[in-house]
């Protein structure tokens, strides 16, 4: 699996299987929510690597007998697996498939951003190395 920021996942062959969207509701609350394509004429089993540990989306969960428990399981699977906020930026920044590749970004139709891709920041901000150093993005559409 790869990310590529701002909130896509990818396979390992860079074909866009899903997102993550967050929402803060409140000063106490955020909403996340997982789109996940589940059909794609691209879609090749090879391209998930996922190691022991991660959740894994079977047939079984699939089923709409499961489709209404779902979300508790998510749940219980993230409350499960919490990481610092250096460690999400650690493997965040692991995963991502553009680290360190020169990258556009435009945040307008007047607006573009060229530079390398070096990371996120606790934020969640993109962090683009330019020539005027290093540019925190909060939205846009990442091309490389």
């Amino acid at each position: 699996m790869g990310l590529k920021w701002p909130n896509d996942l990818l396979t390992s062959t860079h074909h866009k299987w899903g997102g993550v969207l967050a929402h803060t509701a409140s000063s106490n609350q955020l909403i996340i929510g997982v789109g996940v394509n589940l059909s794609s004429e691209n879609f090749d089993e090879k391209d998930f690597n996922f190691t022991p540990g991660h959740l894994i989306l079977d047939e079984k969960i699939l089923t709409q007998s499961y489709q209404k428990d779902l979300p508790l399981q998510f749940f219980n699977y993230l409350r499960g697996h919490r990481l610092s906020t250096k460690d999400v930026i650690k493997h965040w920044n692991n995963l991502c498939v553009h680290i360190g590749s020169d990258v556009q970004v435009n945040e307008s139709f007047e607006k573009c951003l060229k530079g390398v891709f070096v990371g996120i920041n606790s934020f969640g901000q993109g962090l683009i190395k330019s020539k005027r150093g290093i540019i925190k993005i909060n939205t846009g559409s990442l091309s490389f």
